[in-house]
């Protein structure tokens, strides 16, 4: 090493030994990094939209019995009228009659009920219809006897009792009910008249058609989804006892507990790492609407095979590209120095995120071939990144953003109007008859209708950013040349709404309610104007339905 090129040759080398593996270091860094963080988003997206599916459900059955309690309040003009058998017989008639056609429209009904205060009549008064055996059929059946149990007796007369000690509707936590022999859920209303309780009126479902549901929810091949309540009570696991505590198969999730207790419903807690029988695993939790949680949990090694292919592609690359470095060094050092500084700083700009770097003009030798190769490095890992934030932000339904893509929009906006900006509205659409078609012509027909509907949407507003922020609610946001037309294009819209409703299809024909609100001067967050354009949409959608 007596020689200027030998001793320049030794640094030269050294230099590139030291920064391939600072750079290979950094890049094996921001890969672990990057897929931890998508495969969290991943699972908390998964877990959302699962528990989404599962409180449709839920918000179907309170629906129907909601409107039943309506019934059940108006039929009846005072408490006296229950003192006479005829007004009481025909008041109990037209009751039934009307519970009797939303039950039997409610999917997953397995039992419907009502029960005057026995201290209002001078026997028991109300229906309870139930399947009985093999029959697929609601049929009438005898009132429970309520004196015979007491009252915190919940597998029998807990229906009755609860949501009148809550005073307002309530969902029973899954439970046995002995007068038909079925595990079931039930939401319950109390009816009260004038400060005064009238009776009750509920309905159950079958809590063997949610295990149904759940056992075709699979995040991972080693994953698993179950129910459990607030304090982690097991309802349902694919292989734990029902009652037991997640706990019980997983002590260090004692810890978690105070956050599952104070999960709030459609929100995700934090990802949790725990073991389980020398296994590693990932567990996310939601909220469901009728106070149970639900969790997906899967094998840690399974979520980050693919971050270990790819280190291990990274690295066998990185090794390359140092080992051809190192030759083109002993070759041509005089000829790849400035070069070669060169491609240290695009790696630097690699290694800190910069996949958009310029690399040198590529030449026909080995420096040339180096640039190649970190430009396919950074090409792939940018197309990597892309994909997953694309994944992470995309409907897979209709194609358009999805919800998270929405929050972040709204954190955007929050930031101009901060600065001052307030030329952007925001318009609320919702999906009218998705639930109809579903229910006549199946899931498959209600998708195609919902892409339906957001392809004319897209199609009117083909400037603006369109989002799914629910199962048939969509948002759009106006800003620029849009917002200046919005009169024109809302006009065009409903144009196109028209044109649809003389398809030959129910699923073609294009209905929504709508509602746009503008920033206004008063406003300091976006979800002032969100709830302007919520409030203007379920109006037309009320106006809409009185139409018919």
């Amino acid at each position: 090493m007596g020689s200027i090129k030998s001793r320049f040759t030794a640094i030269c080398l050294l230099f590139i030994v030291l920064s391939t593996t600072v750079i290979g270091g950094i890049a094996v860094w921001s890969t672990w990094t990057i897929q931890e963080e998508s495969s969290d988003q991943i699972m908390s997206l998964t877990c959302l939209q699962q528990a989404g599916k599962l409180n449709e459900e839920f918000i179907n059955v309170e629906t129907s019995v909601d409107a039943c309690a309506e019934i059940m309040l108006k039929n009846v003009k005072s408490f006296d009228d229950l003192a006479n058998d005829q007004i009481l017989e025909a008041y109990l008639d037209d009751v039934e009659r009307q519970v009797s056609i939303i039950a039997t429209n409610t999917p997953g009904v397995c039992t419907y009920y009502m029960r005057i205060d026995p201290a209002l009549t001078s026997e028991p008064v109300g229906f309870f219809y139930t399947k009985t055996g093999r029959d697929t059929n609601l049929t009438k059946q005898p009132l429970t006897d309520l004196s015979l149990y007491e009252p915190d007796d919940v597998e029998h007369v807990g229906w009755y009792y609860q949501p009148i000690e809550a005073g307002e509707p309530l969902w029973m936590e899954p439970y046995y009910n002995q007068n038909i022999n079925v595990y079931m859920i039930s939401y319950i209303v109390p009816v009260f008249r004038q400060g005064r309780l009238l009776g009750i009126v509920g309905m159950d479902v079958d809590f063997n058609l949610i295990i149904n549901v759940m056992r075709h929810i699979k995040p991972y091949q080693t994953g698993q989804a179950f129910l459990t309540s607030r304090e982690g009570k097991v309802f349902y696991h694919p292989s734990l006892n029902r009652g037991d505590t997640i706990t019980d198969y997983a002590p260090g999730l004692v810890d978690t507990l105070p956050k599952i207790a104070a999960i709030k419903e459609g929100e995700t807690g934090d990802i949790v790492r725990y073991s389980s029988e020398g296994t590693h695993k990932k567990l996310v939790y939601c909220g469901l609407l009728n106070n149970m949680v639900l969790m997906l949990t899967a094998e840690i090694a399974e979520i980050n095979a693919p971050m270990y292919s790819l280190l291990r592609t990274a690295i066998l690359v990185t090794l390359a590209l140092a080992l051809m470095m190192v030759l083109v060094v002993l070759r041509l050092t005089d000829r790849i120095t400035k070069p070669l500084i060169q491609l240290t700083k695009a790696a630097d700009q690699i290694a800190q995120g910069n996949m958009d770097v310029k690399l040198p003009a590529p030449t026909n030798d080995e420096v040339g071939i180096l640039t190649k190769s970190f430009a396919v490095t950074a090409s792939s890992l940018k197309e990597y990144i892309s994909g997953m934030h694309n994944k992470a932000y995309t409907d897979p339904l209709t194609g358009v953003k999805n919800k998270a893509a929405y929050e972040a929009a709204l954190q955007r906006l929050s930031q101009q109007m901060n600065e001052g900006y307030s030329d952007f509205g925001l318009l609320m659409l919702d999906v009218n008859d998705l639930k109809q078609i579903n229910d006549q012509y199946g899931h498959d027909h209600g998708d195609s209708y919902l892409r339906n509907c957001c392809l004319l949407v897209c199609h009117v507003f083909d400037h603006s950013p369109v989002y799914r922020i629910g199962g048939d609610e969509f948002v759009v946001i106006l800003e620029h040349d849009d917002y200046n037309r919005r009169d024109d294009l809302l006009d065009e819209l409903d144009g196109r709404i028209e044109q649809c409703a003389t398809r030959e299809h129910p699923w073609q024909r294009v209905s929504l309610a709508k509602g746009l609100a503008l920033c206004e001067e008063g406003d300091a967050t976006p979800e002032e104007v969100f709830h302007r354009a919520d409030q203007a949409m379920y109006e037309e959608k009320r106006r809409m339905k009185r139409g018919r």
